[in-house]
């Protein structure tokens, strides 16, 4: 799915959750449910307020937001500057390509797994607040549902994009590439080559991850465009917590 049409359609189901709630406040009982047990009995309560009873929905909004960020912009793909004219290591047009794939592929799943994840957690959401409303044995057979597609997705998409992959054909420029930075790789996506004209690769040796240069500058912005997405779920949801 692409990321426009999943954060639009994400955007409308956490909308459509909080109309939901609001419309039927009359009938939300105080103090409200905040957490359902494995035995599908709510097992926390909190005095009846705005955020208490949508709760879940700005956990849910906040770790969506979190997601947008954590997306390799397909820009990084292209993405080049000048270096040294001592510098062995070239621009590879079959090597941004390679790039652009993956981050593309990630794009897609991405955004499945966001949409998905919004239905489960409005249902969430809905069930918490009126219990009666979902039966928990129905909530489990989502909650499975949902694992599984999410799983399904993911390898249908990495044997995909493999295969994408198998089809470029390396250029000279790439294969030069290769010799010079698959010593400099880390587990954790990231290398750094002050030499290296591009800002992000897909070597070989992990046909499924992009790796990003940390001393190109844009490589760097969306460093720090990753560690805010992977902080502002955590952030929201130790203040919900907090002021609940």
């Amino acid at each position: 799915m692409k990321p426009r049409t999943a954060f639009t359609a994400t955007a409308l189901i956490y909308a459509a959750a909080l109309a939901y709630v609001l419309l039927r406040w009359d009938a939300i009982p105080d103090p409200v449910a905040t957490h359902i047990g494995i035995t599908g009995e709510p097992d926390a309560w909190r005095p009846k307020t705005f955020l208490s009873v949508t709760a879940v929905t700005w956990i849910g909004v906040a770790a969506s937001l979190g997601i947008a960020l954590c997306l390799p912009p397909v820009s990084l793909a292209g993405a080049r500057r000048e270096v040294a004219p001592t510098s062995t290591i070239p621009f590879s047009a079959s090597a941004a390509q390679r790039t652009r794939v993956l981050a593309g592929q990630t794009h897609e799943m991405l955004g499945g797994v966001l949409v998905a994840t919004a239905m489960l957690l409005a249902v969430t959401q809905v069930m918490i607040v009126f219990p009666d409303h979902i039966p928990f044995w129905l909530f489990g057979i989502l909650f499975v549902a949902y694992m599984a597609a999410v799983i399904w997705v993911t390898a249908r998409l990495l044997r995909s994009g493999k295969q994408l992959q198998a089809e470029i054909a390396a250029d000279a420029e790439e294969e030069q590439r290769i010799a010079r930075l698959n010593l400099k790789v880390s587990g954790m996506g990231t290398y750094n080559e002050p030499e290296d004209p591009m800002a992000a690769c897909v070597l070989p040796t992990a046909p499924d991850k992009v790796q990003v240069n940390t001393a190109h500058p844009q490589a760097k912005g969306y460093l720090r465009r990753l560690v805010a997405g992977i902080a502002l779920p955590i952030v929201a949801i130790v203040l919900i917590l907090v002021f609940i």
